[in-house]
């Protein structure tokens, strides 16, 4: 995607990865802002590179690429530190990756639509597939509260809209 974020005055592509060990040695030695991750890579996968980053206290942010819609991925994505995830197999436009990029340097969480899709879609029909209690189970209100959250609304705007008291 790198070429074609090119036309975006502050965005600066300092370089990509073609292997998980090459970028590794990138984030040690010259580590970029941000980096857009595969979960799929090459000698060391997406997972154990947000582990490195997260051992090593590297300062860079990562939006995760997976090819993946299950929410337990997703999750576990942004609890290993990722702060924003795009779901592969669909066009993503530059300018979403330039919004997400945008979104998550001002210290905000970016999940694109179809990820929130998958997130509704997987919450109804997984938890009829898999009734396992290590199933992580939310409910239509908590979603919405998650986006809204991820929107930066503060919890007097989230209890108006979903008419929940702040307390609670």
């Amino acid at each position: 995607h790198g070429h074609r974020l090119g036309k975006y005055e502050d965005i600066e592509i300092t370089g990509a990865a073609k292997s998980g060990d090459e970028l590794i040695s990138i984030l040690r030695h010259t580590p970029p802002d941000l980096i857009l991750l595969d979960l799929k890579m090459p000698q060391k996968s997406g997972w154990e590179i947000l582990d490195i980053i997260k051992v090593e206290s590297m300062p860079v942010k990562v939006i995760v690429i997976s090819g993946n819609d299950e929410d337990t991925v997703l999750l576990k994505a942004v609890r290993c530190g990722a702060k924003g995830y795009f779901i592969k197999g669909c066009t993503v436009e530059p300018a979403e990756i330039h919004k997400a990029i945008s979104t998550v340097m001002s210290g905000r969480f970016f999940f694109n639509d179809i990820t929130n899709m998958a997130l509704l879609d997987n919450r109804t029909d997984r938890n009829q597939l898999y009734p396992s209690p290590l199933t992580i189970q939310f409910s239509a209100i908590e979603l919405d509260i998650i986006r809204y959250i991820s929107q930066e609304m503060t919890t007097t705007q989230i209890a108006e809209i979903t008419a929940i008291s702040p307390a609670v």
